[in-house]
């Protein structure tokens, strides 16, 4: 089984790139599967679990991809180890004192040590920090047009709306510098983590930016030539709808200013 990792912080195209890969037929069917890890209980309950990601997420080639934030690292740990016996693996952590990265993804490395990692960044990062405040004021995180599917764009971190409703959507939100900024922090923390994880197990990803995968889908073509695998001659459709209005716009505008204002590096 070929495997395909997609390393992402939210509100990062993460979702975009999941549906065109799922899209192309095989390349995987990419989600966010560990969440549904939280409520593990037991060694039977977490093999049917991975069992049931596996069958999900693998296309009928035999691809099999995943969608993984980096602040959801304790879930694959309590996926694949928490409730196994590794004696000798916990001695070794204390004795040799590892970094608290591989510490914490241990479990993470060797499930998807084969896999191509593929890491999604956005560069635009103050529009990623607006982008994740507006969907937590709105809970809205997705929208798709009038009659499409929502299967899996409704979960737990906010709903979808349909193309029709995306009209003035977000016109009841108001601007918090405070809060964008604490969105940057974050975002950069997780960005550092993930890069500190490549490092520590020589990892050298597919890198795509969101940037990128909006603008065109050549990245298709290269991301399957990295498994080898050819990709069917049809039109690649996510059918998903840009959130983003022009209150994104004056949110990045505002907060741009106000960070030389408050004299406030980023």
């Amino acid at each position: 089984m070929k495997k395909i990792i997609i390393c992402a912080t939210q509100r990062s195209g993460s979702t975009l790139l999941c549906k065109e890969l799922e899209a192309t037929g095989v390349l995987g069917r990419p989600k966010e599967f560990y969440l549904k890890a939280a409520t593990l209980s037991s060694k039977a309950e977490a093999n049917d679990f991975i069992a049931m990601m596996t069958s999900a997420g693998t296309t009928e080639n035999g691809v099999f991809a995943v969608k993984l934030m980096q602040d959801q690292w304790h879930l694959v740990e309590k996926a694949h180890s928490e409730f196994s016996t590794h004696l000798v693996s916990d001695i070794s952590k204390k004795i040799f004192n590892k970094p608290k990265v591989e510490r914490n993804a241990q479990s993470l490395y060797d499930f998807y040590k084969d896999a191509l990692w593929v890491y999604l960044q956005r560069q635009d990062l103050i529009a990623q920090a607006v982008s994740r405040e507006m969907a937590r004021q709105t809970n809205i995180c997705h929208a798709v047009p009038n009659g499409a599917s929502k299967a899996g764009l409704g979960a737990k971190h906010g709903h979808c709306l349909e193309g029709s409703e995306l009209i003035d959507y977000n016109l009841q939100t108001h601007y918090d510098f405070d809060s964008i900024f604490k969105h940057v922090q974050a975002i950069k923390r997780e960005e550092q983590l993930w890069q500190e994880f490549f490092s520590a197990y020589k990892i050298n990803p597919f890198s795509l930016s969101y940037e990128r995968i909006v603008t065109a889908k050549a990245y298709l073509l290269d991301l399957a030539g990295k498994l080898n695998i050819h990709l069917p001659h049809k039109p690649v459709n996510s059918s998903l709808l840009k959130l983003a209005n022009e209150v994104n716009d004056e949110w990045s505008q505002l907060f741009r200013q106000d960070l030389q204002t408050r004299h406030c590096m980023i």
